[in-house]
């Protein structure tokens, strides 16, 4: 570790657990708020939850990443944000964010042009 790392390697263990759980818990809720039984929606977020750690050890974060701003769909996004404001609002700035950090993942891949990763990022909004 590098000098000075400690804090910064601490905040990585918190984005790769805790935040996970954050994530698990926002997700749970939306799925509720679309009528989906609780014990139905943990089970389906779960397998997909897996599903996507498996990917990630197996291909790293490029290889796993996929969804609407992978796939620069633009609209999609807008949709996203659009019902997460009016259903749940505190998790809108949220889904922006980490959909900057996902365009950054799907640039590095390069399955995403600049055009379609532009319109994205203006769907996003700026940090």
């Amino acid at each position: 570790m590098a000098p000075g790392g400690k804090p910064l390697y601490h905040a990585g263990a918190v984005f790769a657990s805790n935040y996970i759980v954050a994530l698990f818990h926002a997700a749970e809720r939306l799925f509720e708020a679309a009528g989906v039984p609780r014990e139905a929606g943990r089970a389906a977020l779960a397998r997909l939850a897996e599903g996507t750690l498996e990917n990630l050890k197996a291909e790293g974060p490029e290889g796993a990443l996929t969804g609407p701003v992978e796939r620069g769909d633009e609209g999609t996004v807008a949709r996203h944000l659009e019902a997460l404001r009016r259903a749940r609002p505190e998790l809108a700035e949220a889904y922006a964010a980490l959909g900057r950090i996902a365009l950054g993942v799907a640039r590095a891949k390069g399955s995403v042009d600049r055009v379609a990763a532009d319109r994205v990022a203006a769907v996003l909004g700026p940090p």
